[in-house]
């Protein structure tokens, strides 16, 4: 199976297509819009990285000095 194997990794297959957890199966249904995210792809590997590690904290962030706004102007 080529494209299956991550980082040289033969004693692994990563990819959604062959995921068996109940969580998988809302992915596969975006395999079928987006067929990259279903194997290994190294670029939607480091960009999934950067969504989670960087987008997310300044999204919680962000979300956190929006609801101290909200409960200042809650105040007057």
């Amino acid at each position: 199976m080529p494209g299956v194997h991550f980082l040289g990794r033969e004693d692994r297959i990563y990819g959604i297509k062959y995921a068996t957890s109940p969580f998988a199966s809302l992915w596969k249904e975006y395999t079928k819009a987006d067929r990259r995210v279903a194997g290994p792809d190294p670029s939607i590997v480091c960009m999934e990285l950067i969504c989670v590690f960087v987008i997310t904290p300044v999204a919680i962030y962000t979300c956190s000095l929006l609801s101290k706004g909200m409960e200042r102007k809650a105040h007057f």
